[in-house]
């Protein structure tokens, strides 16, 4: 995308970014969330892996880091995490996860029903899946025309009723939802 557009994203400006975004989601589900000694996480999509790290850090979580950009996955290693470089799609699940984060990441990947079916595969019995998007019908609503909110690296667009809908056509149960208004996100 970077090469598309012309705009450059360097891993410290990524880092801010994560770092905030990630404590204001665990604001959001602190309370709601409860792990087993030894529970893992998987973080879809994790980038430089300050999302990951903040919630290993509050969670107790040991934090694994997908990402399909090399440079990314290795500063989420230089972060101490674990981390693979591969898409979801082509990456093959070998372990369980307690917690599966698709921060940001469900607009990118290309095969929805596979990855949500992987997702699900996945995780643990009692396990969590936190997937957060931007409602497309509530920025067409705040921006305008879909072609003017529509963007090249956005496979997929959802909107509240859409997602809870595909969600629970493959096995997972929305259990809360969390909305935020700056940009329309959904969690």
């Amino acid at each position: 995308v970077a090469r598309f557009t012309g705009s450059e994203h360097g891993i410290d400006q990524i880092g801010t970014d994560q770092i905030h975004y990630a404590r204001g989601v665990i604001r959001a589900l602190a309370g709601h969330l409860q792990f087993p000694a030894g529970a893992r996480l998987l973080d879809v999509g994790g980038s430089a892996g300050h999302v990951a790290l903040e919630f290993q850090k509050f969670f107790g979580l040991a934090a694994t880091v997908l990402d399909p950009s090399k440079s990314e996955a290795d500063a989420a290693r230089s972060l101490g995490l674990e981390s693979i470089c591969a898409s979801f799609e082509e990456w093959e699940v070998n372990a369980e996860y307690d917690l599966v984060l698709l921060c940001r990441s469900i607009e990118h990947v290309r095969d929805l029903q596979r990855v949500l079916t992987k997702i699900r595969s996945c995780l643990s019995p009692n396990g969590y899946a936190y997937c957060d998007f931007v409602d497309f019908t509530e920025l067409c609503r705040m921006v305008g025309a879909p072609e003017a909110v529509t963007k090249i690296d956005h496979c997929f667009w959802l909107t509240q009723e859409s997602a809870a809908r595909i969600f629970q056509s493959l096995g997972l149960e929305v259990v809360a939802v969390n909305l935020s208004p700056q940009p329309p996100l959904v969690g």
